[in-house]
C-alpha cells in the first residue's frame, strides 16, 4: 500500500513537472522577445520573486496545519482534524487582508526600487496588485492543500497549482499576442489563473475528504499556540528558501537594472526544473513518514530516509548529466546566442543544487515526524549568509551575476549536503557514515558515468537547433534514468512500476484491467 502510494504520487508530481517544464521552455523565449528584456525582468520581479517572498508571511502555518491535520487524520480523530483546518483557515483570513494591504503599498514603493522605466510603470503596478491577489488565494487555500497532501492526492494538488501557471503563461502569451505586448496582458491572465486555483482546490478537497467541515471564525487559543510553536520553525525554512530563490531577481534588478534579470533567469529556470523533479520524489514521503510515525516504526523511517534520498539523487543525476554537457548549446538554441554564456551560471548553480537533492528527503521526513528547530535555524542562518554575500558582491565587486550565483551555490551545498543530513541522521539514530556511503558513492559513480555517456554522444552529434538539442538531451536522460531505475529499485518495485505504467496505457487506450 505504502509503495503503491509513493509510486502514484511520484508519477503525478513528475507529470506535473513535465507540463511545467514544457510551458517554461516554450514561454520563456517568447516572452523575452515579445516583452523585451526590461518588461520581462519586471514580470519576474512582480509575478515570480515577490510572490515567493510573500510566502514568508505564511509564518509556517501551512506546514503546521499539514503536520497536525495528518496526525489527527491517521489517528482517526476527524473532529480534531477539522478543528486544525478551521483554526488555520481563520488565521489565514486575517493574514490575507494584511498581505493585500502590503501589496497595495508595494505598488508605490517597489517600482523606484527596481529602476522601473516610466513607460512600464502602470503595467508593473498592475502586475504587483495581481500578485497580491494570487498570494491571498494561496493563503486561503493553504489548509485545503494540506488536506490533499495528507490524503496522498498529490496528483490533484499538482493539477490545482499547475492551473495558475498554465493560465499565466499560456493565457498570457495569447493575450499579449491578441491585445498588446505589455504587463497588462500578463496581469489579466494572472487574475484568471488565481480564480482557477481557488475553484479547483475547493472542489478537490471536498472530493477526497468527505468529512470536511470548516468552521469560519472558529478559534481555539491552545490549538493556535500549538500550531504557532511548530510553525515558527517551519517559517524559518520558508524565509530561508525565499531568500535563496527570490532575492537574486530583485537584487540584480535593483543594482544592475531589470534588463539584466533575464540573463540570470535563464539559468535559474533550468535549475528550478531540476529541483522540481527532485522534489517530485521527496514530497510523497511526507504522508508515508506520518503513517510510519503513527505505527512507531523506527526501522521503517530509517529505511525511508536512505532509499528516499537515493531516489532523489537518481532523479537529479539523470537530468544533471545532459544539462552539464549540453547547457551551452541548449541555452543558445533556446533563447539565443547572446545568452549561451549563461551555461556558466548553470554549472555553478548545479554545485549548490547537489545539496538540495541530498536534503529534500530528510526535510520532508523531519516535517512529518521530527523536531524541525535546528532545520529551520540552519535554513535561516545559511540563507542570511547567502543574502549578505550577494549584497556585498553587487556593492563592492565587479563580479556581478557570477558572484551572485556563487553566493547562492556555496551555502546551499554546505547546508543541504552536511547540516540537514547529519541532523536528520541524529534524529532517527542512523549512522552518519552509513547515510553518506549509501548515497554519495553510488551517486558520484552514476553522475560521472552519465556525463561520460553524454560527452561521448556529443562528440559524434552536434545539435544545431532547439528541437535537436532537446531530443539528444532527452534521449540521454531517458537512458541514464532507465539504468538508474534498474540498479536502485528492488525487483518488487520494478514490477510495481511496470504495473502502473501498463494500467495507464490501458486507460489511455480505453481498456480496463
Amino acid at each position: 500500500m505504502i509503495k503503491s502510494q509513493y509510486v502514484k504520487n511520484a508519477l503525478a508530481n513528475l507529470a506535473g513537472n513535465a507540463v511545467l517544464v514544457l510551458l517554461l521552455l516554450v514561454s520563456t523565449p517568447i516572452l523575452i522577445r515579445m516583452l523585451g528584456e526590461a518588461q520581462y525582468g519586471l514580470y519576474r520581479v512582480a509575478l515570480v520573486s515577490i510572490v515567493g517572498y510573500s510566502m514568508i508571511l505564511n509564518m509556517g502555518f501551512g506546514s503546521a496545519v499539514r503536520r497536525y491535520f495528518s496526525d489527527d487524520l491517521y489517528a482517526g480523530r476527524v473532529r480534531q482534524a477539522n478543528e486544525v483546518l478551521s483554526v488555520g483557515y481563520t488565521f489565514h483570513i486575517f493574514q490575507s487582508v494584511f498581505v493585500m494591504l502590503l501589496f497595495l503599498s508595494a505598488v508605490l514603493w517597489l517600482p523606484p526600487l527596481v529602476k522601473t522605466p516610466p513607460e512600464y510603470l502602470w503595467g508593473f503596478r498592475s502586475a504587483i496588485a495581481v500578485a497580491g491577489l494570487y498570494v491571498c488565494s494561496l493563503f486561503l487555500t493553504s489548509p485545503l492543500s494540506g488536506v490533499l497532501m495528507a490524503h496522498s492526492r498529490y496528483d490533484l494538488h499538482e493539477i490545482a497549482h499547475l492551473s495558475f501557471r498554465v493560465m499565466l503563461l499560456g493565457g498570457g502569451i495569447i493575450l499579449v499576442y491578441l491585445w498588446q505586448p505589455t504587463l497588462y496582458a500578463l496581469a489579466a491572465a494572472g487574475v484568471i489563473g488565481t480564480a482557477s486555483v481557488v475553484i479547483l482546490q475547493v472542489q478537490f478537497s471536498r472530493r477526497v475528504f468527505v468529512d470536511l467541515r470548516l468552521r469560519f471564525g472558529y478559534w481555539n487559543p491552545d490549538l493556535f499556540k500549538k500550531l504557532f510553536r511548530f510553525g515558527r520553525y517551519a517559517m524559518m525554512m520558508v524565509v530561508g528558501a525565499m531568500v535563496l530563490h527570490q532575492s537574486p531577481d530583485i537584487l540584480i534588478a535593483g543594482f544592475l537594472g531589470p534588463q539584466w534579470v533575464a540573463s540570470y533567469a535563464v539559468a535559474a529556470i533550468l535549475i528550478a526544473q531540476l529541483r522540481a523533479v527532485t522534489d517530485a520524489f521527496a514530497g510523497p514521503l511526507f504522508p508515508i513518514a506520518s503513517r510510519l510515525k503513527a505505527n512507531n516504526d523506527a526501522n521503517g523511517l530509517r529505511s525511508l530516509l536512505l532509499d528516499g534520498t537515493r531516489r532523489c539523487l537518481w532523479a537529479w543525476g539523470a537530468l544533471v548529466c545532459p544539462v552539464i554537457i549540453f547547457a551551452e548549446s541548449m541555452i543558445g538554441a533556446w533563447i539565443g546566442p547572446p545568452y549561451a554564456a549563461s551555461f556558466v551560471f548553470v554549472w555553478i548553480l548545479i554545485l549548490g543544487d547537489m545539496g538540495t537533492a541530498l536534503h529534500y528527503s530528510p526535510s520532508c521526513i523531519l516535517n512529518a515526524v521530527g523536531s524541525i528547530k535546528w532545520l529551520g535555524l540552519s535554513q535561516l542562518i545559511f540563507s542570511g549568509l547567502s543574502l549578505f554575500g550577494m549584497v556585498l558582491v553587487l556593492t563592492f565587486t565587479p563580479f556581478g551575476i557570477v558572484g551572485v550565483v556563487w553566493c547562492l551555490a556555496v551555502p546551499t551545498l554546505i547546508r543541504g549536503g552536511v547540516i540537514v543530513p547529519v541532523y536528520t541522521c541524529l534524529q532517527l539514530n542512523l549512522p552518519i557514515m552509513k547515510f553518506y556511503a549509501y548515497n554519495l558513492i553510488p551517486c558520484a559513480l552514476y553522475v560521472l558515468s552519465g556525463c561520460g555517456l553524454c560527452f561521448a554522444i556529443r562528440a559524434w552529434i552536434t545539435p544545431v537547433s532547439f528541437i535537436s538539442v532537446l531530443a539528444v538531451m532527452g534521449a540521454c536522460a531517458a537512458l541514464i534514468a532507465a539504468v538508474g531505475l534498474w540498479i536502485m529499485l528492488s525487483r518488487g518495485e520494478r514490477n510495481l512500476l511496470m504495473g502502473f505504467l501498463k494500467n495507464y496505457v490501458a486507460v489511455l487506450g480505453g481498456r480496463k484491467d
